[in-house]
């Protein structure tokens, strides 16, 4: 874990210490949600999520977190890497999602087990139609009903379009084996063979508070058919 921080860390220095005539870019922002769901599957109430990432000549770094506002004890805190070219999209992400006062860079000592999950992502995407693969390939909770390495994937079709001055987005989620996608069923057991766990709408509208200041704000339905729940979310980006 270590090792990959220190590499992120490295990739982080090279691009901002670039030539001013690389420009090397920098985005800072984040969203506030009224539930957050990830591919479908429910993870905490009203939360803030900030992002900063670097980019350069196609490459990304990046940083994202969640912290549930209710409790603050729901925390999330995700590093990623990522090389566009044209159409296509290819990344590694180390997920983090313990919470608060859980171990970091070391193993729990109550399962011995790191609380980190590595996926790696093949996507492409036009100007309206987009498709993404991601496995996870190593984490040491990412387990089947077996105890074996569940190697969960989530492939993702989306679509985007427009209603007027409101830009759309739908999108529908599978997992194509039994994974931690795959929703539990009554046994609690995990489900097997291919799930649908997501199917999404997302409509984005910018919403004008002065001449000089706007911000995006979003509606998304969302249903989840393998863990048989639905939910709206409402979010603003800042």
């Amino acid at each position: 874990m270590k090792k990959i921080i220190l590499a992120i860390a490295i990739l982080v220095s090279g691009l901002v210490s670039a030539s001013a005539q690389d420009k090397p870019t920098m985005t800072v922002g984040g969203d506030l949600v009224s539930t957050y769901v990830w591919r479908g599957v429910y993870q905490t109430g009203a939360a803030l999520q900030p992002t900063l990432s670097v980019g350069y000549k196609g490459l990304s770094i990046g940083a994202w977190g969640s912290t549930e506002i209710a409790t603050m004890g729901a925390k999330e805190f995700d590093l990623s890497a990522f090389y566009t070219k044209g159409a296509l999209k290819l990344g590694v992400t180390d997920y983090w999602w313990s919470g608060q006062n859980h171990h970091y860079f070391s193993k729990e000592s109550s399962d011995g087990k790191s609380g980190h999950y590595l996926e790696g992502t093949v996507g492409v995407a036009g100007p309206k139609f987009s498709l993404t693969w991601n496995t996870m390939f190593a984490g040491e909770r990412d387990l089947n009903n077996k105890g074996d390495q569940a190697y969960s994937t989530y492939i993702e079709a989306g679509y985007n379009f427009s209603v007027g001055e409101t830009a759309m987005a739908a999108a529908v989620g599978v997992t194509p084996w039994e994974g931690g996608y795959s929703g539990l069923g009554e046994s609690g057991a995990l489900k097997t063979g291919a799930q649908v766990t997501n199917i999404s709408l997302k409509a984005t509208k910018t919403v004008k508070l002065s001449d000089s200041y706007s911000i995006p704000v979003y509606v998304q339905g969302i249903l989840a058919p393998a863990a048989d729940q639905s939910y709206l979310v409402f979010g603003v980006t800042f």
